[in-house]
């Protein structure tokens, strides 16, 4: 059941909108930004509309252009983009409690198309209705930093006066759920937000209707009357401004710091960057408690001890702009903060060139700095995501720490035998296992033959007629067998794959050339085959066993026709799996060992 709205009370915000961002049509390049900011594995939804399918339909933008700028001219959007789905998701797997509704958490999609829209219009509304300097859910700023500033500030001045202090905790239950759409457009009415706009926004929530999916099937479409939208840009900028009346009322009935908002929380520390950015926020408050608080000196050792220069420690405190009011202003507008993040050093780097460093661990991990490519993985994100028990082994081969008796025996060879536990032939090393070792040979060919397939695939998707491993006999009798023939009008590509554990970018270099000369004398044979070919290319295409991609091969993917984007993507796809089939040759190598 919703409840009457009975309006905002004594609780009132204040502050003028700028309606200026509104008077302008939306543009193409804005639907493209933020049609490309959008995941690439984004749910559509009822409407079965992806990001895929918008991109192919409108490429420029120019067409979501035309329709998004009408609905925002009219107010207005169609019903058939108002239709949403929602999945019940249990928040528990005791099998007994699912009978409460309460423990089921809905997760509810509406369509794609309205989510951009949406998107574009979040954008300019911050300016338009900024909240509360308090408000720190759900912004792009330190908020959380900050208001935890605030609230260890107020308590070390109230110890250091003796003087009492209060703090309410405040955490609203299915905040998002319960929020009064009348509450949400007085809110906006009352702050001055053009009445065009406010209608935009209550027509959005006009109509919308969700079907929750069963096992049985749908439900009838529910009536969504209360609450903001999940999944939606601008539900977290209305929820904050639905609590802006609550913030201002308490901030103007305080003596001083009355209210502090953390997402869906009212009130819900530091090393050196945290102050920093303390020192230089958009709030004076803020700056005010972090310059009276934080001893210049302590920052600075903060600083030195972070790795930090002694000549590179910055000033806490904004820093002015060019031409700005004088030195002391209390006017936060003219104040920026530098558009490159100071830090005390590069942590990263520092570790890393630690690690390349090493004489063992570490070994070689240098042909993989500054790979994006090649290093997509460690990111753990889909669609590069592994298992964590393929990641941490993936990290092991990468540092050269993965528990072969080389490494475990280092220092004890003389008590600890490091040769291979299979072929006793050399030291049991990563290098010798995927590259060498007689007892995983038929999986380093299953590795191959993998790479093969998926190349294979590819081509044919653009289009090619392959051959696979044909054997072709040259003038003097020598038989040459590539792994792949690939024919295309008058195009023939002779591309052979090789997977090399890669002690540097030279070595993986070496092999292409290496590849390359091999199979050129086959050039002539190939153009004699085939009436129409005309101009045929020969491409050693090497692959790193620790995932390494060298750059040379994506010559050979253009020639197949594959657009820069797809380049990049297919160039992953082959670094993770060449990379994941390793990983499973030393799992297989390990486990036939019995140790």
């Amino acid at each position: 059941m919703v409840r009457s709205f009975m309006g905002l009370g004594q609780f009132r915000g204040y502050g003028s909108a700028a309606n200026e961002g509104f008077g302008k049509l939306i543009d193409p390049l804005e639907v493209r930004v933020h049609l490309a900011s959008i995941k690439n594995r984004s749910s559509p939804g009822p409407d079965g509309i992806s990001k895929a399918m918008l991109s192919e339909w409108d490429p420029e933008g120019i067409k979501l252009a035309h329709m998004y700028s009408t609905w925002l001219v009219t107010a207005g959007i169609p019903k058939v983009f108002k239709k949403c789905r929602t999945t019940l998701i249990p928040k528990t797997g005791d099998v007994s409690l699912h009978g409460d509704v309460g423990q089921w958490r809905p997760i509810t999609i509406a369509s794609l198309v309205l989510r951009l829209y949406s998107r574009i219009l979040t954008e300019r509304m911050p300016v338009a209705c900024p909240s509360h300097p308090r408000q720190r859910g759900f912004i792009s700023s330190p908020g959380c930093s900050e208001n935890l500033m605030l609230l260890n500030g107020c308590m070390n001045l109230s110890k250091q006066g003796k003087c009492s202090l209060a703090v309410v905790f405040i955490d609203f239950a299915k905040a998002f759920d319960t929020v009064s759409h009348e509450h949400l457009l007085s809110v906006l009415a009352q702050m001055g937000l053009d009445q065009h706009m406010v209608e935009l926004v209550r027509d959005s929530y006009d109509g919308c209707e969700t079907k929750v999916l069963c096992q049985e099937g749908s439900t009838p479409g529910i009536a969504m009357k209360v609450g903001v939208k999940q999944g939606d840009s601008m539900s977290p900028l209305l929820f904050n401004l639905a609590l802006d009346p609550l913030i201002q009322q308490l901030e103007r009935e305080g003596k001083s710091i009355t209210a502090m908002a953390f997402a869906d929380e009212l009130v819900a520390s530091a090393h050196a960057r945290r102050i920093l950015g303390l020192s230089r926020s958009k709030d004076e408050v803020v700056i005010w408690m972090t310059l009276n608080m934080i001893d210049p000196g302590k920052f600075e050792r903060l600083w030195l001890s972070a790795g930090g220069s002694p000549d590179e420690v910055p000033e806490l405190g904004p820093v002015l702009v060019e031409g700005s009011p004088a030195e002391g202003t209390t006017d936060t507008n003219s104040m920026l903060r530098p558009r490159k993040r100071l830090v005390p050093c590069d942590w990263r780097q520092v570790e890393f060139e630690r690690w390349a460093d090493q004489l063992i661990q570490g070994k070689r991990i240098r042909t993989f700095e500054e790979d994006k490519i090649s290093n997509c993985w460690l990111l753990n994100t889909p669609p590069n995501k592994f298992s964590p028990s393929s990641f941490s082994a993936a990290v092991q081969l990468r540092a050269n720490v993965y528990p072969t008796r080389e490494l475990v025996g280092r220092g004890r060879s003389d008590t600890v035998d490091v040769k291979c536990r299979h072929c006793g032939e050399a030291p049991e090393t990563c290098w010798h296992i995927l590259g060498l070792c007689p007892r995983v040979r038929l999986c380093r060919i299953q590795r191959h033959h993998k790479v093969c397939q998926i190349l294979v695939t590819e081509a044919e998707r653009h289009g090619w007629e392959v051959e696979r491993e044909k054997r072709w006999t040259l003038p003097s009798g020598v038989v040459l067998v590539p792994d792949l023939i690939c024919w295309l009008d008058e195009l023939a590509l002779i591309v052979d794959v090789t997977v090399r554990y890669e002690f540097n970018e030279e070595s993986l270099g070496r092999a292409r050339i290496e590849k390359e000369d091999k199979y050129c004398p086959l050039i002539p044979v190939i153009r004699a085959s085939r009436t129409q070919t005309q101009k045929v290319l020969v491409f050693g295409f090497p692959l790193g066993a620790r995932g390494k991609w060298p750059a040379g091969n994506e010559q050979m993917l253009a020639e197949l026709g594959l657009s820069k984007a797809r380049t990049l993507s297919f160039a992953k796809l082959l670094s993770r799996r060449v990379l994941l089939y390793s990983l499973d040759i030393m799992r297989i190598f390990m486990r036939k060992g019995g140790e």
